[in-house]
């Protein structure tokens, strides 16, 4: 059981809660973009194909809302990017 505290209360300040429902917001425009890429990926959109349009903003989101800053030196390896994975970029380079 707590004691409830002599001092007042602090009030939320609306600054506090700009904030708050900014980084609630872009949290979920992430989430939201995350989802886009996977869908459009799954139709048959090649890798050309997300940098035209709003797509190079869709796929700038989800780094900047997942972390809370912009991450330059993630990328996925060339096995992920690949639709067969890596069997498939070792069936490129040795075709026999």
């Amino acid at each position: 059981m707590s004691t409830k505290s002599p001092e007042p209360e602090v009030p939320v300040r609306r600054i506090d809660r700009i904030l708050a429902f900014t980084a609630l917001g872009l949290a979920a425009a992430s989430i939201i973009c995350f989802f886009a890429i996977i869908i459009g990926t799954a139709v048959g959109m090649e890798q050309q194909d997300f940098g035209t349009g709003a797509w190079p903003f869709i796929a700038a989101i989800p780094y900047m809302g997942a972390s809370g800053r912009v991450r330059h030196d993630h990328r996925a390896p060339r096995h992920e990017l690949h639709p067969q994975g890596a069997r498939g970029i070792a069936a490129l380079r040795n075709p026999s």
